[in-house]
């Protein structure tokens, strides 16, 4: 018998709209937070400075992580400012 090949390949190559739709979800796309894109720069600049240590790397690459914003504080009514 011939082993039947699957229709996955075509169906990946040449997607349908519905597909495409289906595959990123009800709310489209999610992004990454920030503290997310930063905790995986600061491990990147880890494993590069270790390169650098073990010889592998002469120059380590400078990475810039992303400001984060810090909600803005809000003082509470129960609290009053003492003079």
């Amino acid at each position: 018998m011939r082993k039947k090949f699957s229709g996955a390949r075509a169906r990946k190559e040449a997607p349908t709209r519905a597909t495409l739709l289906k595959r990123k979800g009800p709310g489209g796309v999610k992004l990454l937070s920030r503290k997310s894109i930063n905790s995986v720069l600061t491990v990147l600049h880890k494993l590069l400075s270790l390169a650098q240590e073990q010889g592998v790397l002469q120059h380590v690459p400078r990475v810039k992580l992303f400001k984060r914003t810090s909600p803005p504080l809000t003082s509470s009514p129960s609290r009053k400012p003492s003079a």
